[in-house]
This record gives structure tokens, sequence and C-alpha cells, in this order.
């Protein structure tokens, strides 16, 4: 999905507004996890010893903001872009 959002925390954990008007648009497409921290949805099963976890991806994006006196500057703003599926392993395990 496409948003169009108003305020947003930049690289340095700063919350600014952004510019988005009427007559002035700066989209960005994010895609979030649905189940950020749960099993990922994969085809079959995993071998034994490994496990799954959706986590989220973020990625940076220049869009023009209003500082706190109305300057309008570009800063660098986080996004979410994905989800990844990681796999670890567990636990030691012999097949017998």
């Amino acid at each position: 999905r496409v948003i169009f959002p108003k305020s947003a925390m930049n690289k340095d954990n700063e919350w600014k507004y952004v510019a988005n008007q009427e007559n002035f648009k700066q989209g960005i497409r994010v895609e979030v996890c649905e189940k950020q921290d749960s099993t990922c949805n994969v085809i079959g099963n995993l071998p034994l010893g490994y496990k799954s976890i959706c986590k989220q991806k973020f990625i940076q994006r220049e869009l023009l903001s209003v500082s706190l006196n109305g300057s309008v500057s570009l800063d660098t703003f986080l996004f979410p872009s994905s989800c990844c599926c990681y796999v670890t392993f567990t636990a030691n395990t012999r097949m017998i």
C-alpha cells in the first residue's frame, strides 16, 4: 500500500512534519509484517533443530520535511519495507 505521511521519525529518531498537502504529495510504498515475531508461514517443515521467525525490515527514504521554525529541507526517514523470515539453529539433534 502507499501512504502519504504527515509526520514521521527520521534517521536520528526525531519526529518531523512531512511536507504533504493537497498541491504537493510524497507517497511511500510500505509493507508491514502481519505477524511480526511469529513463526514464518513456510511451505513444508523445517528440519529438526531449526526455527523461523518473521521480522520487519525497514528502508530509508528522503522526503521534504518542515522544521519547527518553518523551514523546508530534505531529511531521511525509516519506513517498513518488507517482512523477512529468519531461520536459526536452536539445538543439537541426532538422527537415529
